[in-house]
């Protein structure tokens, strides 16, 4: 008599339909998530790729006005004008200088090189010392080295018109005023208080 062969079933796995389904479904999302842009990301580049645009002649353009990046310092808008800048970027960590003043941040490394950063919202008084997180840091030409400064959030790209603009504004680094109260910042006086005068020297 032949008797049919014996398989074990104790090594088989019984696949679950149910989780197997559920696991290309948050693999799918996963995906989506990971190729859908991030819009803080978006707005940096966009803006870093116009800051590099410089002004061809700014002595004629400004009759008819200046392309000025916004941004935002608690409740109120700043703009510093595109050629005064040489990037914006992502604010990363930064590392504290032992002996330096309250409004500088740190330094950091800024694909290999040393820049520091500033804080200005407490240098223009909106905010206590303190570590920042998150935010951008645009980046004001400066020799021998450009010099950051921190700042909350990002509006846009904007020409602000010489008709528009009131002057003699009071404030010690206040450029202009337009009528919707974007303040145009003079960024010379922005770092000459921050100790990064013409004399390329520092007061720490």
């Amino acid at each position: 008599m032949t008797t049919a062969p014996y398989h074990s079933t104790a090594n088989i796995r019984i696949i679950d339909w149910n989780e197997v389904k559920q696991r290309l479904a948050m693999s799918t999302q996963a995906l989506a998530l990971a190729l859908t842009p991030n819009p803080d990301l978006v707005r940096a580049t966009l803006i870093r790729r116009a800051a590099r645009l410089r002004v061809r002649d700014l002595a004629d353009l400004e009759p008819r006005g200046v392309a000025a990046l916004t941004f935002c310092l608690g409740s109120e808008t700043y703009a510093i004008e595109l050629d005064r800048l040489a990037e914006v970027a992502l604010f990363p960590r930064c590392a504290k200088v032992p002996g330096t003043p309250p409004h500088l941040l740190g330094v950091i490394n800024q694909r290999g090189h040393i820049r520091p950063v500033v804080d200005l919202a407490q240098l223009l008084g909106l905010a206590a010392p303190g570590m920042r997180t998150g935010g951008y840091v645009v980046f004001v030409r400066k020799r021998p080295v450009d010099v950051g400064l921190w700042v909350e959030t990002l509006d846009r790209v904007r020409r602000i018109e010489a008709a528009e603009a009131a002057p003699g504004f009071p404030g010690r680094f206040v450029r202009a005023v337009t009528a919707d109260a974007l303040i145009l910042l003079d960024p010379a006086a922005v770092l000459e208080a921050a100790g990064f005068g013409d004399d390329k020297t520092t007061r720490w």
